[in-house]
């Protein structure tokens, strides 16, 4: 792989990683 190809999929994971997180914060309240 390619060091953008590894970059992008870091990017996308964090995405993600934040959504999940925001679902989780809104389900609270």
């Amino acid at each position: 792989m390619k060091k953008e190809e590894l970059d992008r999929t870091d990017k996308s994971k964090a995405v993600q990683d934040n959504s999940s997180f925001f679902i989780i914060i809104a389900s609270l309240f």
